[in-house]
């Protein structure tokens, strides 16, 4: 990132910065959060936008993996599958 003097800057750009630096911030910890959640296959199907048995099936296969009773995905796992 390039080295800025402060006093170069006026307002508006000031403004902007902050701005932008609050918003990466907040997605930062949007991320995290979802990360913390669990979802059931229903929930978790929405998000990956596939059906019911197709996340139950790639459950089986070991592709995306639950919670320790089979019953949730976290978001941590959704985010690894999708690659991210």
């Amino acid at each position: 990132m390039k080295k800025i003097e402060l006093e170069q800057l006026d307002k508006e750009e000031l403004a902007e910065i902050v701005k932008a630096s609050v918003s990466e911030v907040l997605k930062m910890k949007a991320e995290d959060n979802f990360e913390k959640q669990t979802f059931n296959i229903k929930d978790a199907a929405k998000i990956l936008k596939r059906s019911e048995n197709y996340l139950r099936k790639i459950v089986t296969q070991g592709i995306l993996k639950t919670t320790s009773d089979g019953k949730f995905i976290t978001g941590k796992e959704l985010n690894r599958y999708l690659g991210e």
